[in-house]
């Protein structure tokens, strides 16, 4: 374990020690207050960023209300404010345009979800305080998940000491760090990625490489998810889940509300549904939702061709749902037939994501091309 992990876990303990000893009238602003601090001692920039964004974001929808046009105003700041973000972001290691922010791309979600909740009026009542506590909570600052105003507020208002929630966080914790440090780290990175480093290059290498680069993925995001839930049940408060059991799904779509579903459920609300209901096209909702989702994560070609990939995955599965589902005799869902079906749709599942990793795990778009050359042409 790093210094960096150490210093974070003391830290996280020291915050809920805290946070258990100040009164119950004023957690709000110790979270917020520890929020803000903790993102400071580790980087200034990013935490002055957090707080404009936070202040931005209330103050303007407070001063001018929630209508339409204030509303849009805002959202094209965040979008402007995202837009330049990932400009100036250092993509892949190769640009040395800046620095990263920590967790700018998570909380300017945040704020959006916070912008469109107060336009359409689903907002609970609530101070500042309270908001800022939703903005600077310090278990999803760094990884998310993108945790939704609404339940948070609830939860927070609800929580109090309870030793089976405290339990169940220090558990989450536990696994959460044997997922980076042992199975991410060292089995994945370390033991597999060596075994095929040492293999002769071609398609099975290269597979291979998608396989590792998915498994590490994974491991790493959905470790740092189960500190930052276990992290969150220390305080007494749920939030989302992040990951549930992805590569256990049966076609594409039940695979995108397993992975990542804190941000999939995200595209979805002010995404795919707005443009289906502007277009009333779903298909083209669905693509749009996920290039969205794909740019996201980064402002390049690869990303944007990855999300593409992904939403053309979707609604060919969909539109064989529609179209030959109902067609094709039903499959038992028990027995052996139905084992072998589940297996097949489960393989395939995996191995349409597995190849979407030749996109992402190469520098550039050009780089996942010479990729798939290679996976199905052998060179």
């Amino acid at each position: 374990m790093t210094i960096v992990s150490t210093l974070f876990l003391a830290g996280m303990f020291a915050i809920v020690a805290l946070h258990w000893a100040v009164p119950a009238m004023r957690r709000a602003e110790f979270l917020a207050v520890a929020g803000i601090a903790s993102l400071a001692a580790i980087d200034p920039a990013s935490a002055a960023a957090l707080a404009a964004v936070t202040a931005f974001t209330f103050i303007a929808l407070q001063r001018f209300g929630a209508g339409l046009r204030p509303v849009l105003v805002v959202l094209f700041a965040l979008l402007a404010a995202f837009v330049l973000y990932r400009y100036f972001q250092e993509p892949a290691g190769l640009n040395p345009r800046g620095a990263l922010l920590i967790g700018f791309a998570f909380y300017l979600l945040r704020a959006v979800h916070y912008a469109m909740e107060r336009y359409k009026g689903t907002l609970p009542a609530h101070g500042w305080r309270e908001y800022a506590a939703y903005m600077l909570y310090p278990p999803v600052l760094l990884v998310g998940p993108i945790h939704r105003f609404g339940g948070f507020l609830e939860e927070l208002r609800n929580r109090h000491f309870a030793r089976d929630r405290f339990s169940r966080g220090l558990e989450r914790i536990l696994h959460g760090y044997a997922k980076v440090v042992v199975v991410g780290n060292y089995l994945v990175s370390g033991k597999f990625a060596g075994l095929v480093a040492d293999m002769e290059p071609g398609a099975a290498r290269e597979y291979l490489e998608c396989v590792e680069y998915g498994l590490n993925l994974y491991f790493q995001f959905a470790g740092y998810s189960d500190v930052a839930v276990g992290f969150s049940l220390l305080l007494g408060v749920r939030i989302e889940e992040n990951f549930d059991r992805p590569f256990l799904r049966r076609n594409i779509g039940q695979f995108w509300r397993a992975w990542h579903m804190s941000l999939s459920s995200w595209c979805r609300d002010y995404v795919f549904m707005p443009v289906a209901a502007l277009t009333r096209r779903p298909y083209f909702a669905m693509l749009t939702s996920m290039a969205v989702l794909g740019v996201w994560h980064e402002l390049s070609w690869r990303y944007l061709a990855w999300g593409l990939y992904h939403g053309a995955g979707i609604v060919a599965w969909q539109m064989w749902r529609q179209h030959f589902d109902s067609r094709l005799p039903a499959v038992p869902g028990r027995g052996v037939t139905g084992r072998i079906h589940e297996f097949l749709a489960i393989l395939l599942t995996v191995n349409f994501v597995v190849l979407g990793f030749a996109i992402t795990k190469e520098p550039d778009l050009p780089g996942a091309i010479r990729a798939y050359r290679t996976l199905f042409f052998g060179g």
